[in-house]
């Protein structure tokens, strides 16, 4: 119940910043307590009652260390253990602080404030604040029943710091709402809202970049044959399904680097960067196949036909999509149910 939505939602990129930064911090933090724990076990005379926290620490981080290296454990769910095991840290030593006559160590406000930017980070704002008002009530208490004289020194600066951590926050929060929309909007011009595939716009990007690379490429433009008649005879709704059907299809017989597009009403364009006529043919025959038995038992049984093009070297877009349209009306001339290729024969 516990968790929620973080505060940032980061893409592959700042997923793999998010985990250096922490590896590195954790590297530090180790590093740290390693170093207090061998100076309080040099000091002369008695352990304080508090050294076993920088043992602890040590410990923890290194443990933090070795998941952050294997892999196994996500980031978000170490940040959600970080969170609870320094929490009941810090509640184990201001429990033992409130049994001593002495001030709280200051190291203790250092890291009181460490939990809160955890908080922060990893659940939503509900549970955040209410970790920040435990944190800090218990804070107050201990530092206003102390024995005379009462230093609020820390305590002040820490509601300051606090205050900074909520502000950066809630920006942060506002930045990244902003970021996520703006993404969703570029989605969304660039996918069909029906299929889901890419659109036309998104298409050309793909052609246009595919055709800078100075790289071979072939396009199968393909239409759905007697769409017209399915709606008129089944419904739109009907019409609507056998699309996504075709696109989803498509989609799954297409190899990693290929791309298909929705290029209007019932037309779908792909494109095979790098493609020679060879493998031209064995997608176009792959997706022809693909497409007669796509149907099922909960659609009514459709056919496509396939025209295919392939770019060679100084050819123009323009004329590389009016080939294969031109292909695809062969096709059709043909009898439908089929594909033309400028070199291969029909099927």
């Amino acid at each position: 119940m516990w968790r929620g939505k973080p505060w940032v939602e980061p893409g592959l990129e700042a997923e793999g910043w998010r985990l250096r930064c922490s590896l590195a911090l954790a590297l530090v933090a180790c590093l740290a307590q390693t170093a207090v724990a061998l100076l309080d076990a040099l000091q002369p005379g008695p352990l304080s009652p508090l050294a076993w926290e920088s043992t602890f620490g040590a410990l923890f981080c290194a443990g933090l260390v070795a998941a952050l290296l294997s892999g196994r454990v996500s980031l978000q769910s170490l940040e959600v253990a970080v969170t609870w095991i320094v929490s009941a840290a810090l509640a184990a030593q201001l429990l033992q602080s409130a049994a001593l006559p002495a001030p709280v160590a200051p190291r203790l406000y250092f890291v009181g404030l460490f939990v809160i930017l955890c908080a922060v980070q990893t659940f939503a704002v509900r549970p955040a604040l209410v970790w920040t008002f435990v944190i800090l009530a218990a804070f107050s208490a201990l530092a206003l029943t102390r024995p005379p004289p009462t230093d609020t020194t820390l305590l002040l600066e820490m509601g300051v710091a606090v205050a900074l951590v909520w502000q950066l926050a809630i920006f942060g929060r506002q930045v990244t709402r902003e970021r996520v929309q703006r993404q969703e909007y570029h989605v969304l011009a660039l996918t069909d809202p029906l299929t889901g595939v890419a659109n036309r716009r998104a298409m050309y990007r793909h052609l246009e970049g595919t055709q800078g690379t100075g790289r071979t490429f072939a396009v199968v433009l393909l239409d759905l044959d007697h769409f017209k008649a399915i709606n008129d005879r089944h419904g739109h709704a009907v019409g609507d399904r056998v699309l996504q059907r075709a696109a989803q299809v498509l989609r799954r017989a297409l190899e990693p680097g290929d791309h298909v597009a929705r290029w209007g009403g019932e037309e779908f364009l792909v494109l095979l960067p790098g493609a020679d006529e060879a493998r031209a043919a064995q997608v176009a025959a792959r997706l022809w196949r693909a497409l007669r038995h796509a149907s099922g038992e909960d659609l009514p049984p459709f056919t496509a036909s396939l025209g295919v093009a392939v770019a060679g070297p100084g050819d123009a877009l323009s004329g590389v999509l009016q080939r294969a349209d031109a292909h695809l009306y062969r096709a059709k001339a043909q009898g439908r149910d089929r594909w033309s290729l400028e070199t291969v024969p029909a099927l």
